[in-house]
């Protein structure tokens, strides 16, 4: 069996898997959903290396892996709406899209320019991701 139809298959028999599971016990299909992200983030470090061999440089390293992390996010996001289990809330939700476009759009800027905050309630991102977290776990600030 070639690569190709390796893959052809394997896509066909996740998604008959993830259909099961969608219509049986949508929080196991949600837990496949973040296995897979977590395999594809697995993968990502593993073509650190290939990268770097070809010429990539440790700034666009860090720039793909953080744009894989946001997307990941969003996918288990949207994964957990779809299946109407627990997700972030919207504000969240439209702070995670908006981080994520941001970074993309920065393509060879100088980080000069850039304010890190060293309190992470400051931080859109990081203040996102904890709505986030509390969304879905059920917790209230503390």
């Amino acid at each position: 069996m070639s690569e190709s139809n390796s893959c052809v298959l394997a896509e066909k028999l996740l998604q008959a898997e993830f259909r099961r599971l969608a219509s049986g016990d949508p929080q196991q299909a949600l837990d496949m959903v973040t296995r897979i992200v977590l395999a594809m983030h697995s993968e990502a470090m593993k073509a650190t290396e290939t990268a770097i061999r070809a010429g990539v440089g440790w700034r666009e390293i860090g720039r793909a892996l953080g744009l894989l992390d946001d997307a990941g996010i969003l996918v288990r996001q949207s994964a957990a709406l779809l299946l109407r289990l627990a997700a972030a809330d919207r504000a969240a939700e439209q702070e995670m899209v908006a981080q994520a476009l941001a970074e993309s759009g920065d393509q060879d800027g100088d980080d000069e320019d850039m304010v890190y905050s060293r309190n992470p309630e400051e931080d859109a991102w990081a203040s996102a991701v904890l709505r986030y977290q509390q969304g879905v776990s059920g917790a209230t600030p503390g």
